[in-house]
Formats: C-alpha cells, sequence, structure tokens
C-alpha cells in the first residue's frame, strides 16, 4: 500500500475516533449535570469537546460529533433540556473551536464566543416561552424571592439589626426592577463571562492535550479602546435625555449600555490597581485585601471606575506607545511570598 492511500484510510480512522471519544465525553458531561446538582460547574467543560474537534480536523468534524451527541442525548435525557442546554452549548464550542482554529486573537476568538453564547441564551428563552410558556424574566424574579424569603428567616435567627432585615426585604423589588429594566445588559455581560470561562477552560486544557490556544494579555494589562470613554458619556448624556423628555425605549437603551461600560469600566480600574500594586511588591495577601475591598466597597467601587475612566484619557500605567504592551518580560511579575 502507498503512503498517501494509507494516510488517506488513517486520517477519517482517527477523525471517527476522536469524534466518537469526544461525543462520549459530552454525553457524559451532560448526564452528571442533568443528574447532579454539583455537576453545574461542569457546563463550563461542556463546550470543550466540539471545541478541540474543531480544532484538531475541522468544522465537519466537531459538526458531525455534535448531532450525533445530541441524538444519543434525546434518547437518554428530557428534550427540553437536550434541545436548549445541550444545543446551546454545542454551538458556543463550534465557534470556539472555529476561531482558534482560523487563529483569531484572544479577544477576537472571546468575543466571538460571547455572539454565539448570547444566541444561545435567546434561544433558550424562546424556546421556554413557546414550548413551556415560561416567561424566563418572572421565573428568574420568583427564584430570587423565594431565596429572599429564605435569607430574611435566617436573619431573624441569627437576630441581626433591623436595617439590614429591612434592605433584605427589599431585595424582591429592587431584584424585579434590575431584570425587567436591565435583562438585555445581563444576557450580554453573561455571555462576555461564560465566553471568557470557556475560553480559559480551552487554554488550561491545551497545555495537558498538547494543543496550543494563546492565553489571554495579563490582567494588569487589560485596556478598553479608546472609543470607551466617549460611548461612556453618549449613554450617559441619552439617559439624561431621556428621563428629561420621558422617552422610555430611550432610556431603557441608555441604562443597558450605561450599566454594561459601568461594570467594565471598574473592572478596568482594577485592572490599573493590579498593575500598581504589582509594580511595587506589594504583598500577596494584603494585595488580595485590596483588590477585595475595592471590589466590594461601594465607595471604592466608585473610584475604581474613576481609576478606569482617567485611564482611558491619561494613560495612568504609562505603557510604551499607546495601544501596544511592552513584552512580557517588561511586565512586572508577581513575587510569590
Amino acid at each position: 500500500m502507498k503512503g498517501g492511500e494509507a494516510l488517506n484510510r488513517a486520517y477519517p480512522i482517527r477523525s471517527l475516533t476522536e469524534g466518537a471519544t469526544m461525543s462520549g465525553v459530552f454525553i457524559l458531561l451532560a448526564m452528571i449535570t442533568y443528574y447532579s446538582p454539583i455537576g453545574t460547574i461542569l457546563l463550563l467543560a461542556m463546550s470543550a469537546p466540539t471545541a478541540i474537534l474543531v480544532l484538531r480536523h475541522n468544522w465537519k468534524v466537531g459538526l458531525l460529533s455534535a448531532l450525533s451527541s445530541l441524538l444519543l442525548l434525546l434518547m437518554l435525557l428530557d428534550p427540553i433540556y437536550v434541545l436548549t442546554g445541550c444545543l446551546t452549548l454545542q454551538f458556543t464550542g463550534l465557534i470556539l473551536g472555529i476561531s482558534l482554529r482560523n487563529q483569531w486573537g484572544p479577544w477576537t476568538s472571546v468575543l466571538a464566543t460571547s455572539v454565539a453564547c448570547l444566541l444561545g441564551f435567546l434561544f433558550l428563552i424562546a424556546v421556554s416561552s413557546l414550548l413551556l410558556d415560561i416567561n424566563y424574566i418572572d421565573e428568574m424574579v420568583l427564584m430570587y424571592r423565594q431565596a429572599s424569603v429564605t435569607s430574611l428567616d435566617l436573619a431573624k435567627q441569627f437576630n441581626l439589626s433591623e436595617e439590614q432585615t429591612t434592605l433584605l426585604q427589599r431585595i424582591p423589588e429592587l431584584i424585579e426592577v434590575y431584570f425587567t429594566t436591565l435583562f438585555p445588559m445581563l444576557m450580554i455581560l453573561s455571555s462576555f463571562i461564560n465566553a471568557l470561562l470557556n475560553y480559559q477552560v480551552m487554554v488550561y486544557l491545551g497545555k495537558r492535550m498538547n494543543f496550543t490556544v494563546r492565553s489571554l494579555p495579563p490582567f494588569q494589562t487589560w485596556r478598553l479602546p479608546d472609543w470607551f470613554g466617549l460611548g461612556y458619556m453618549v449613554a450617559f448624556i441619552a439617559n439624561w435625555l431621556g428621563r428629561t423628555q420621558s422617552i422610555a425605549p430611550l432610556v431603557m437603551t441608555a441604562d443597558n449600555i450605561y450599566q454594561l461600560f459601568y461594570f467594565l469600566l471598574q473592572i478596568q480600574g482594577i485592572s490599573v490597581s493590579v498593575w500598581y500594586l504589582l509594580k511595587f511588591n506589594v504583598s500577596h495577601i494584603f494585595r488580595w485585601l485590596v483588590l477585595l475591598f475595592l471590589y466590594l466597597n461601594p465607595y471604592l467601587a466608585f473610584i475604581a471606575i474613576l481609576l478606569g475612566f482617567a485611564d482611558l484619557i491619561f494613560d495612568l500605567r504609562r505603557l510604551t506607545p499607546r495601544r501596544r504592551l511592552p513584552p512580557p518580560e517588561a511586565l512586572p511579575e508577581e513575587n510569590p511570598q
């Protein structure tokens, strides 16, 4: 047998073997997630099998493996769970694998995967509404109401102050307002975080399964685009204009954009803080305490947002030319204590 013929025969066998293996892995993860409450954390790894197949072979192999696993799961588990949760996870893995195989940049891959996650969430909500007559927002509000009742009972048992108890009683009302007005922002933010975690899972697996996935830049060098500050100000002005002129759609749109930018600016401010904490060799424990208070304390969190906004204008980290990061060896390193 000629070498070329042997290679042509070996390649599809290898693809089918790995495809069957990854299908089995996905089915196992899906069943653990479905039957075990602690299996929810495995949702972050369920897009990986399809992504690995696309990266190592091509999108056709990944798609074939995804469809075969979904067909088998339809015979084993609740069809609604398979057609909503499992299908969206497979779609996310397919897009993530395509971005990695085409060697897109880390942030480009994360953004592409974020879009896939967002489409999956929208599909999940649409199917839940059409097939099960479930209002997703109402279900989330109800879940938080039940959690608030449980927290209130615990507060009474531990004799918390009246002020804290009153705050717990107001949580359902605040949650309802938050979900009804800021639901689009929550969807986008959840999709981005989900995509970011999925990408990190692929980086981790790549180091152990002999395939290359470029790591994200160090957290202390994360920077938002230059136009981000302008977008933040436009959202702020649009919010004010909508409220003064009683334009409800404009208020809702501006609120969602403003809150999304607000959160991301806070992340940039924390990134700036980490840069200086590392630069001045602050101890590991004290550094984490500072970051914890910076995120949880509302006054310090506002300072982080101001830092993020100022960094867009003045480049507080003084990196060499704008938009370019220094080489890794020039970045401040974390010195373990």
